[in-house]
């Protein structure tokens, strides 16, 4: 759930990267851009890698690559920086993903397994609502202060819209 979470967060946190790096569109589009091009480039790569090298040595070292992308996107001074960061969380997350599944399996009782995989899925699934509520309150935060905005800079196509 952390690694598809991280898109709907990043999302979210466009407009401020765009005021604080100076992220025009395409730069925004490539924040996300790369991380889910990595993601998918390498997510088969890290179940063929927790195949050979073992589950639980994989999720671990996709566990820190992902915390420490993390870090280094958060300290970014810049966008080569940043979406270097963000390639780099992309390859955690696919080598962190492929196995979470069957560590799930292995690590909790029978009994309790079918509890913790519907909670594994519901994870997996929720990021997308995740998504879709931070868009309503991101644009109902900036709702009023963007109208002003649209009108200073073009009266009429802000009038238009009234």
């Amino acid at each position: 759930a952390l690694a598809f979470l991280d898109t709907t967060v990043v999302v979210v946190a466009l407009p401020r990267m765009e005021e604080d790096l100076g992220l025009g569109l395409t730069g925004q589009q490539w924040v996300y851009l790369a991380y889910a091009l990595s993601l998918s480039a390498f997510y088969l790569v890290g179940g063929a890698i927790g195949d050979r090298v073992g589950l639980r040595q994989t999720f671990i070292v996709g566990v820190v690559l992902f915390a420490a992308a993390s870090l280094l996107t958060a300290l970014a001074p810049g966008e080569g920086v940043l979406l270097a960061g963000r390639a780099l969380q992309g390859v955690g997350a696919a080598l962190l993903t492929p196995g979470s599944l069957t560590i799930i399996e292995a690590s909790v009782h029978a009994d309790d397994r079918g509890a913790a995989v519907g909670a594994w899925s519901g994870w997996q699934r929720g990021y997308g609502m995740a998504g879709i509520l931070g868009t309503l309150l991101r644009r109902r935060k900036r709702g009023p202060a963007r109208a002003a905005r649209r009108e200073r800079c073009c009266p009429y196509r802000a009038r238009s819209r009234r």
